[in-house]
């Protein structure tokens, strides 16, 4: 695995990150809420559970899918700096009283910078905001493109 390339939920090692995320063992839940400062987005490397996973995830209360994410700090939900990269699992139900959230289980992979550079933060700004420049911590957008990140 590569650091700029993120995790491919399919390989052979794959199984294990998606046996982990079922059964919730060292995993992280990230809860988002929608109008929350953070926000998942990017269905990198999806992958539509079947057999045995697929009954597994079922039964653990999350829908049968997994995809590689970027968890975003957001702005009225405009991306404005990635938080990291996360293999996640949609749970069906929100541990939120409200029920007003959706809830994710997920683990850290390293930061995909090919997400983050092609991804959704690029297409946004230039389609809602052309000229729009903000400098956040690691970079600068400006316009359609990154000029700079970190890393």
């Amino acid at each position: 695995m590569n650091e700029g390339c993120g995790h491919d939920a399919s390989g052979p090692d794959a199984d294990s990150l998606v046996r982990q995320l079922i059964a919730g063992v060292d995993t992280e839940d990230i809860v988002v809420y929608d109008a929350s400062d953070c926000q998942l987005y990017g269905k990198k490397h999806y992958r539509r559970l079947t057999g045995e996973l697929e009954h597994a995830a079922e039964a653990a209360g999350c829908r049968p899918e997994v995809y590689q994410s970027i968890y975003w700090w957001t702005l009225v939900y405009f991306p404005v700096k990635p938080l990291g990269t996360y293999l996640v699992l949609f749970r069906r139900e929100c541990d939120d009283p409200d029920g007003d959230a959706d809830q994710y289980r997920a683990v850290k992979l390293p930061m995909d910078r090919g997400q983050v550079r092609g991804g959704v933060c690029s297409r946004v700004f230039s389609r809602a905001l052309p000229d729009l420049w903000i400098d956040v911590r690691c970079g600068r957008l400006e316009g359609d493109k990154i000029a700079v990140w970190c890393g």
